[in-house]
């Protein structure tokens, strides 16, 4: 199948563009309440919800819920992917917003452990599961909607749109967060953190009115025109390409461990410290706001240079950055820790902008939305567990910050060498590989 419909009337370039900023909000939207929880379980979710007297056991417990969250988006990436590929992704855009908003608002009002006990920390752990399984067919279907109406030669850079969501998202989420951040301490925790919450129901309705007016991509129209929708996508996948979906996790890592290694570790790691978080929480709406000006221009030069070249070039600067990063943070200056987590998301964007495009080209357009959908919900298993693991390593090694540095340059590292390996392995929606692709394939298979 080719990566643009042979049958299908060509769509106007400002319907493209009407399209790509529709799934950019869907997403911006949904990530704006999955980022959400991550500040919250960083803040303050282990003072409302887990009764402990030690705070660093409670942060942990606090963080491992959280992480459940990740752990789920696998068993989401099965049902959604089966939804995307056999339904279509507009169905499944809508399906994974509706339980988003459902589970959000429903944090924003569950009582506390001092009102229900053990209970709480349960009910919690069941929404973040939620939130787990709607997120895991959520990015993939937005990124595919905008691939598969986007002519060949934009298919980059109308990707990176959809990847301007996850920026938006975290200055949603951390811009409310600080504004609650504002009232009186006691008040904070009584009811000021249920805001941006609830803030969800109201967001989400909004989102849905949007996707309701998307038609289906050209392409899945074709699929199922041509009686070529497959029955069970996710066996499919691993039947023909297992190595694949592994390549592809790879690909994806450092863009999703990445950020919650420098937003939720990083406000875990500051506030057990005993320094205010503030200077993290303004650092990632800062950086968020560079991220949505550079994610842009990423894409274009993917579209002009190829994905892989940019996302190996900006992986080496991002290793070259790192320990300057970990340094800077370690000080506890304020000034000093948001000037180097502000600029940390230009490096890692590299890895993030131009990732769809290339995912995209690893699997057929029958297979597409589980391949994606399955390669980066695997990615999410690591970073859900990437803020405990920080938080261990730093506990361990009392109190440097080397180890920390270390980990993130070995996530760094395999995003970059699987990037190059499925610059070797891609094209299997054109059946365009060489001998020499094929040698590679065997090692990834």
């Amino acid at each position: 199948m080719s990566s643009s419909p042979t049958t299908s009337a060509p769509v106007a370039e400002a319907s493209i563009r009407r399209i790509a900023w529709a799934a950019f909000v869907g997403n911006a939207l949904e990530w704006y309440d999955f980022f959400l929880y991550g500040t919250a379980a960083a803040a303050v979710f282990q003072q409302v919800f887990f009764s402990s007297d030690d705070m660093a056991q409670a942060t942990v417990l606090s963080l491992l819920t959280f992480a459940a969250g990740f752990l789920s988006r696998p068993l989401g990436a099965i049902v959604f992917s089966h939804v995307g590929d056999r339904y279509g992704r507009r169905t499944a855009l809508l399906i994974t917003l509706i339980l988003m908003g459902i589970c959000t608002g429903g944090i924003g009002l569950l009582p506390g452990y001092a009102a229900i006990g053990i209970a709480a920390p349960i009910m919690l752990l069941l929404f973040r599961v939620g939130q787990g399984l709607s997120a895991s067919g959520e990015w993939t279907g937005a990124t595919l909607l905008a691939i598969e109406y986007a002519p060949p030669h934009r298919r980059s850079f109308y990707a990176s749109i959809v990847q301007l969501g996850s920026p938006a998202g975290t200055i949603a989420s951390s811009g409310a967060f600080m504004l609650v951040m504002l009232l009186p301490h006691e008040q904070f925790l009584a009811w000021g953190w249920r805001i941006p919450f609830l803030a969800a129901f109201v967001l989400v309705a909004i989102g849905i009115w949007i996707r309701l007016r998307i038609e289906e991509t050209p392409e899945f129209r074709e699929l199922v025109s041509e009686a070529e929708v497959e029955s069970y996508p996710a066996l499919k996948i691993f039947r023909e390409v297992p190595g694949r979906v592994l390549l592809g996790a790879g690909v994806y890592l450092i863009g999703m461990a990445g950020y919650f290694f420098l937003t939720t570790f990083m406000i875990a790691w500051v506030t057990s410290k005993g320094q205010d978080p503030a200077p993290v929480i303004g650092s990632s709406i800062i950086g968020a706001l560079i991220q949505l000006v550079v994610t842009p221009l990423y894409g274009k030069l993917a579209d002009r240079f190829g994905s892989a070249r940019v996302m190996i070039v900006g992986g080496f600067a991002t290793l070259a950055y790192a320990p300057v990063l970990f340094a800077l943070v370690d000080t506890g200056v304020p000034a000093l820790i948001l000037l180097g987590l502000a600029l940390a998301p230009m490096f890692v964007a590299t890895l993030y902008a131009p990732a769809g495009a290339l995912l995209s080209d690893l699997f057929p357009t029958r297979l597409q939305y589980s391949g994606l959908a399955l390669s980066t919900n695997l990615t999410s298993v690591i970073a859900g567990f990437v803020p405990t693991i920080g938080f261990a390593l730093w506990n361990a090694s009392g109190g440097s910050y080397w180890p920390l540095t270390a980990f993130f340059m070995l996530l760094t590292a395999l995003t970059v060498l699987s990037v190059w390996i499925a610059s070797r392995s891609r094209n299997l929606r054109t059946g365009a590989e060489t001998a020499g692709i094929a040698v590679v394939g065997e090692l990834v298979e």
